[in-house]
């Protein structure tokens, strides 16, 4: 039904002449949601959005033309827009098609500006003007001579009305200029913005000043949401996107990489100067406004999370084309400081020498000496905003977004750098903790757990090599002649020893009794969608693990877990 919804709210939005430009605050907010929620998780929907041979969505478009008239000045329209219409492949193209054609510059400016000369319509400049926005960065000065069209403020961010008797100041006016970048308007605007946005979050932090409902905060979270979820509608846009460059403070060339790591390195420091994290307050001169309840300070954590998610979920779309670059810049990152890492590529172990390795392994009392680490534990950024931020809420958007990323690590065969410590700490913070983590909802523990395994699966293949002819013993109906990473010898041996509980914690129920839980509860698709996942997931993780660890002693039954797993088969077809 949410096509009929669609089509209701583009009609409204024809005959009422819903436009950014003429609704107040509260119902364009209304709007834009109304709009985002239909079309959330609809990719046929924003393809049509975008399908300009489609009349019945035209007024739909037209909304985002006003809002796009808009930016840069009040982007928050525009960029809610353009995040709820980047569902599926074709409309994160269309989307990023249209970010690098259709902006223009629209600045706001005080009445009677010097430089700002207004002929009728239109504006000119008669100097030349830095861009307010990104003052800091080369080639944001609008040059003498550019034309310009006149636009009024947007109702809802005029400003109120003068007491009556009052004489109303000189109302201000905006200009969008037209400009041109040869890397598309949108991104080099986006990315010249975020960068200064970063600086001024930094600064304000360092200052002890508020940080949350800023304007360098709204519009940075927004920036990174749409990069974010154009790479997650077409992971291919890293290529372009990365092309995209600026020169900031003189000599800094910055590109979409250098915008994460800045805020994997910025947002952490948020959280704790909000006083969101345990044993930490908000500085006192942040203290006075009601912004600051316990509620809005949870709230804005939460922003702050998301953004962090955002960040990550772009870095493993530039490591799908990058990896070396995006391994190094997150190793120097704050999110993930205090990890011993290597960049070293790991040795490998014969599948053969399995046994003997792990009893070497496990004599070693100097843990310096181990070529591959495992400090997971050193991640105290990732263990503090999961227990203090994610948990109290049953939601996990970073934890999802490390499965991402160090999925797409290993699936370029990166086996190094901070990788081992990503896996280990999924293995232990995310598989083992399952018994006591907290969900709104099966299917997302169900989704979180599958993603985790995959992990796992992906560790074990990753770097593996065959050898033929290779001698040493060989257990039976085991594979002879494999290598492996020291990375997956031990996330073998540890599975081997301790696998009996991160198995059992994520076992789905049977079949039958699926489907009765997905008739039981609403949205029973994506109940069985997950639970399908879970145990394709849990199958090719077992059918990998169980020849592995037929090279060990065995100290836990792992084999009497294929029976178990293969009796809780779904109605889908899943191979075994």
């Amino acid at each position: 039904h949410r096509g009929l919804l669609l089509q209701g709210l583009s009609l409204m939005a024809s005959a009422f002449d819903l436009s950014p430009m003429l609704l107040p605050g509260p119902l364009l907010q209304q709007l834009l949601t109304a709009v985002t929620d239909t079309v959330r998780g609809c990719p046929h929907l924003t393809q049509q959005v975008w399908d300009t041979t489609n009349i019945s969505f035209k007024p739909l478009r037209y909304l985002l033309d006003e809002a796009c008239s808009l930016f840069p000045a009040f982007p928050g329209p525009f960029l809610q827009l353009a995040i709820g219409l980047c569902h599926g492949q074709e409309s994160a193209a269309a989307c990023y098609s249209y970010l690098c054609n259709k902006p223009c510059l629209a600045v706001e400016y005080e009445a009677n500006t010097p430089g700002v000369v207004v002929q009728g319509e239109e504006a000119v400049l008669d100097v030349d003007m830095p861009w307010a926005k990104a003052p800091d960065v080369e080639g944001s000065i609008v040059p003498q001579g550019t034309h310009g069209r006149l636009m009024q403020v947007p109702v809802f961010a005029q400003p109120p009305a003068p007491s009556e008797g009052g004489a109303a100041p000189p109302a201000p006016f905006l200009v969008a200029w037209e400009v041109d970048a040869e890397q598309g308007t949108g991104p080099v605007l986006l990315l010249a913005r975020a960068a200064h946005c970063l600086q001024q979050l930094h600064a304000a932090n360092a200052e002890r000043q508020k940080v949350a409902g800023t304007e360098a905060w709204q519009d940075l979270r927004l920036i990174l949401q749409l990069v974010a979820a154009l790479l997650r509608g077409d992971p291919l846009l890293a290529k372009p996107l990365l092309n995209v460059t600026i020169i900031y403070n003189r000599n800094q060339q910055m590109d979409w990489l250098e915008v994460v790591i800045a805020s994997l390195n910025v947002l952490p420091t948020l959280t704790v100067a909000a006083g969101g994290l345990p044993g930490t307050t908000a500085p006192a001169a942040s203290k006075p406004s009601p912004l600051n309840s316990s509620s809005n300070t949870a709230a804005f954590c939460q922003q702050v999370l998301a953004a962090l998610a955002d960040s990550l979920v772009t870095a493993a779309a530039v490591a799908s084309c990058q990896p070396g670059r995006v391994m190094r810049a997150l190793a120097a990152s704050q999110l993930f400081a205090g990890v011993n890492v290597s960049m070293e590529p790991l040795g490998l172990v014969g599948l053969e020498q399995l046994s003997s390795w792990a009893q070497e392994q496990q004599q070693r009392q100097d843990q310096s000496s181990v070529d591959v680490g495992d400090d997971w534990s050193s991640l105290t950024d990732l263990q503090v905003l999961q227990e203090a931020l994610e948990v109290p809420h049953s939601s996990y958007p970073l934890t999802h977004a490390v499965i991402h990323l160090v999925q797409t690590l290993l699936n370029q065969h990166c086996t190094w750098g901070l990788v081992p410590s990503l896996v280990h700490y999924t293995l232990n913070r995310v598989l083992g903790a399952m018994p006591w983590m907290p969900f709104t909802c099966t299917s997302d523990r169900w989704s979180l757990a599958a993603a985790a395994l995959g992990v796992v699966r992906s560790s074990i293949l990753s770097g593996a090599v065959a050898t033929p002819g290779a001698a040493g013993p060989k257990a039976a109906g085991a594979p002879g002649g494999i290598m492996v990473t020291t990375l997956a010898a031990r996330v073998i041996h540890h599975l081997a020893t301790a696998g009996h509980g991160y198995l059992s914690s994520v076992l789905p129920p049977p079949s039958e009794v699926l489907q009765d839980m997905a008739e039981q509860q609403a949205g029973s698709s994506e109940l069985l969608a997950s639970g399908t996942e879970l145990a394709e997931q849990l199958l090719l993780l077992v059918s990998v693990l169980l020849p592995a660890v037929a090279h060990l002693s065995p100290e836990m039954p792992l084999q009497q877990y294929w029976g178990a797993v293969s009796s809780f088969m779904l109605c889908a077809e899943i191979p075994t």
